[in-house]
């Protein structure tokens, strides 16, 4: 356990040095991934991400504990949570919304023998859920930032926060 006392120390030279090698650990876990994947070599998966779930840990634990790095990270966070939840929402739609968009160009694109009421109801379905799987995203973003405005303008959270 002593050899991870340097993450609670005030220490900040070890700290850094702490920082580089994890990072560094976990890059060289990505790239023994994607050379493993490119050479076609299955081992370099797991060593990979042992690396990577390794250098990660570290990183997370000098993030979590430290606490003037801890306060800072919070900070942060609740600066830009509404940004943050923009950014995850968007991403989370945007493989949906990648796939009904070709789903639509496949409808037309093919050159098979496929009836036209068939190619219309799935235009119609493929419109539908891609206009309803937009819809929804910018309902769930305009809740987010109202109700980080909502937040913002409470006056238990500004005494949460000066306390």
């Amino acid at each position: 356990m002593s050899k991870f006392a340097v993450i609670w120390s005030d220490d900040a030279a070890q700290q850094r040095r702490l920082i580089s090698v994890s990072s560094a650990v976990v890059a060289v876990g990505v790239l023994l991934i994607v050379g493993g994947a490119i050479a076609g070599w299955g081992w370099t998966r797991i060593v990979g991400a042992t690396l990577i779930t390794v250098g990660g840990i570290v990183l997370g634990a000098l993030v979590a504990f430290v606490e003037p790095r801890r306060q800072q990270v919070h900070v942060w966070l609740r600066t830009q949570r509404t940004t943050i939840a923009i950014i995850a929402a968007v991403l989370f739609v945007l493989p949906v919304v990648l796939a009904l968009v070709a789903a639509l160009i496949g409808l037309f694109a093919g050159g098979s023998n496929r009836s036209g009421g068939l190619l219309t109801t799935g235009a119609i379905i493929g419109v539908f859920l891609l206009a309803a799987t937009i819809f929804c995203t910018v309902i769930a973003i305009r809740a987010t930032q109202r109700a980080t405005v909502t937040l913002r303008e409470s006056p238990t959270t500004q005494t949460e926060e000066q306390a």
